[in-house]
């Protein structure tokens, strides 16, 4: 029986994703978008669920700043990545961190209703559900067990921010457009992971439909999407990049660049 292609995209990222934040200035942009959102949002303590954690990169962090926090993946060695990384902190820091659950984000049933003082789903972990009612239950799950005006942090893979990626990226691929276009669904055939891509408006409407109410939402690479290029060099020069950041914080917001970014972040409460 072949591999789950979601799992086996996941097994090979190795410690890439840990160290993905932190490699290169278009990855700093969505820490830094990523990070003003958090820290908006989250309430000043309590207990927070890391959906689809990966090894960590966030969910440690938020150690870090005094939150206890919960990680949960699909992968059990990108557990152990964040296990490896858990043993390097503080003891007081370590002791924030709660769990490690092996687990995925349309099955939440490890944990009760209304648990979590905030939930962080990022990454684009709703983009791998492949099927329609996973996302659903993912979805609901969240909303079940996130507390009464909890906040909910969720980021997707964008259509349209795909679709500008196929064409600065992969032009070569250009071909398989016309079926992307009609099943939103990277199945394989193309360098895009196998994976479902929302538009902003499908996105708000999931959570809505499930009882989160999106507050914000925000592209997560703001304007230096499918930039990476200039974005790169623009970091090389402090001053010029200290006012990007500026730009970047106070744009990524705005409509016309949320959906050619390519995650898409929404900010609610349960």
């Amino acid at each position: 029986m072949s591999k789950d292609p979601v799992r086996a995209f996941i097994e090979r990222c190795g410690d890439m994703e840990w160290h993905h934040l932190n490699s290169t200035a278009y990855t700093h942009v969505e820490r830094l978008i990523v990070f003003h959102y958090l820290e908006k949002y989250l309430p000043p303590h309590g207990v927070i669920l890391d959906a689809g954690s990966g090894s960590g990169t966030y969910s440690i962090e938020l150690a870090k700043r005094g939150y206890q926090v919960v990680l949960m993946d699909i992968d059990g060695d990108q557990l152990d990545l964040a296990r490896d990384q858990v043993a390097q902190l503080p003891p007081d820091v370590q002791d924030r961190v709660f769990d490690l659950v092996l687990g995925s984000i349309d099955d939440l049933t490890a944990f009760p209703d209304d648990h979590f003082d905030a939930v962080i789903s990022l990454g684009g972990t709703l983009s791998h559900l492949l099927s329609c009612s996973a996302r659903e239950r993912a979805a609901e799950e969240v909303a079940r067990v996130s507390r009464s005006r909890a906040p909910v942090f969720v980021s997707v893979l964008s259509f349209y921010g795909a679709l500008r990626k196929i064409l600065s990226e992969y032009p070569e691929e250009m071909h398989h457009l016309p079926d992307f276009l009609e099943a939103r669904l990277a199945n394989g055939g193309t360098q895009l992971h196998d994976c479902f891509f929302f538009t902003p408006e499908e996105m708000v409407d999931l959570l809505a439909r499930k009882g989160i109410e999106v507050v914000e939402y925000v592209g997560v690479q703001g304007l230096s999407a499918h930039l990476k290029g200039v974005t790169e060099d623009c970091y090389k020069h402090p001053e010029r990049w200290r006012i990007w950041e500026e730009v970047l914080l106070r744009t990524c917001n705005h409509p016309s660049v949320v959906g050619v970014s390519d995650h898409i972040l929404a900010v609610g409460f349960a």
